[in-house]
């Protein structure tokens, strides 16, 4: 019973994470990602408690902090600037591309 209630409260919850996050509904373009992230390794390859690794992690994870960002629920300067020029496709694309690499520890 209790399985079957969080199922269905994902699955109504799914249109309006699709709403808010409208990359997680779109299919990335991982060459792209790789593009994209020549920019990210720049401070993220250096990763440590200030700056967290961000390969290997789940692609939700990635779309919805890099959403936050962009809204500026999240306070991180360059962040948000970095986040703010990305539309939804390079959000997807970043998000597969990074999803897919192995996991660094921070």
């Amino acid at each position: 019973m209790r399985a079957a209630l969080l199922a269905l409260a994902a699955f109504a919850a799914a249109p309006a994470a699709a709403a808010e996050y409208p990359a997680l509904a779109m299919a990335g373009d991982t060459a792209y990602g790789e593009y994209l992230a020549t920019e990210c390794v720049t401070c993220h390859a250096k990763a440590g408690k200030a700056i967290p690794a961000i390969t290997g992690r789940d692609r939700a994870e990635i779309i919805v902090a890099l959403y936050e960002f962009k809204a500026g629920v999240r306070a991180n300067q360059t962040m948000q600037t970095v986040a703010a020029s990305l539309g939804d496709a390079e959000i997807a694309a970043l998000a597969d591309y990074l999803a897919q690499l192995p996991r660094k520890a921070n």
